[in-house]
């Protein structure tokens, strides 16, 4: 016959009752125990044993402490703070006043040397306190992922050009800031690295800076910031992936996406865009011309679209700001 409710009963409580006594006397001693208290139902030692890690569970003791004792609670703070995390450099945040100039889409060996002459000359004439290179200074056709033509320049060919006309440009402005931009065309080169030669990609002498030799000519390099003119930004355009140019307007897409003052080149077009909100804030968004050919070989109609330009700012200590987005038609400045 099995066991009664009572004898299963008394038979876990007496398990229970040498279990807990378990820091008194060793196991062997508790399984001799109830092998000498219920010898019907734990014929041997071993028997009584095996009941009592069964009860215990399959670990014995430490299994029991881990289950019993409330695991330790720790903040939110301190327990996020264990985790593993990696931040990514996000480069310098520059901030610049008094009248800068804003030349965007050079695209070096691209560039249309005459209005990149008007624009500079224009430049010299208002005595700019500083020049933002907005990006795709270089056009590095010899590092793109794209189908490639022969007989174009190699990139050795393409960082001299650029140097010389780094060389030029502090000649013409030996005391303005100048600031260069990234624009997708620079990231070319990073690409390439991660993609065809990555443990070299980290090499400080592959570096954009270093290969321009950017010190040598007092030139600063500004990656994922934005550069920022008082309250207006300036991004080269390319940082949404998704684009933000509608088929219209650049500076109305560049709008929808920022919704604050905002200025971009990348486009090679110029635009203007304003708004304001309930408050009476006033806001504009202006996408800047280019100053390479407008027929390179990958868009030979980009003339329908694109146009030569570039930009001056006058910004106050207060953050107030005024743009003046120039348009090149026909060798003149508009």
């Amino acid at each position: 016959m099995g066991q009664t409710r009572e004898e299963k009963n008394a038979f876990r409580n007496a398990v229970d009752t040498v279990i807990n006594r378990l820091d008194e006397i060793t196991i062997r001693e508790a399984a001799r125990e109830l092998a000498f208290n219920f010898p019907v139902i734990f014929p041997t030692a071993e028997h009584a044993r095996a009941a009592i890690r069964y009860r215990r569970g399959a670990r014995g003791k430490e299994n029991r402490l881990r289950i019993s004792s409330p695991p330790e609670h720790s903040s939110i703070e301190k327990g996020l703070s264990k985790l593993r995390h990696q931040h990514t450099d996000r480069g310098r945040l520059v901030a610049l006043t008094g009248k800068v100039g804003i030349l965007s889409d050079i695209h070096i060996p691209e560039q249309e040397l005459v209005p990149l002459q008007l624009a500079i000359q224009t430049l010299k004439d208002e005595c700019v306190d500083a020049i933002v290179l907005n990006g795709d200074v270089m056009d590095m056709y010899g590092v793109t992922g794209f189908t490639k033509e022969t007989g174009r320049f190699s990139l050795q060919e393409e960082i001299q050009i650029t140097q010389d006309f780094f060389s030029f440009l502090r000649q013409q402005f030996p005391h303005a800031v100048i600031e260069w931009k990234e624009g997708n065309h620079e990231q070319r080169l990073r690409r390439y690295l991660l993609t065809n030669a990555r443990d070299l990609s980290d090499l400080k002498n592959l570096s954009i800076e270093a290969l321009l030799r950017l010190d040598d000519f007092g030139i600063g390099y500004v990656k994922t910031e934005r550069i920022m003119l008082g309250k207006l930004s300036v991004i080269h355009g390319h940082e949404r992936k998704q684009g933000i140019a509608p088929s219209v307007n650049p500076a109305r897409g560049l709008w929808l996406w920022s919704k604050t003052n905002t200025l971009c080149g990348h486009h090679h077009q110029t635009s203007e865009h304003a708004e304001g909100d309930l408050n009476g804030t006033q806001f504009g968004c202006w996408s800047v011309g280019c100053l390479c050919t407008l027929t390179p070989d990958y868009n030979p109609f980009g003339h329908v679209r694109q146009n030569h330009g570039f930009a001056m700012v006058h910004v106050d200590d207060d953050g107030a700001f005024e743009v003046h987005n120039h348009r090149i038609i026909n060798g003149k400045v508009k």
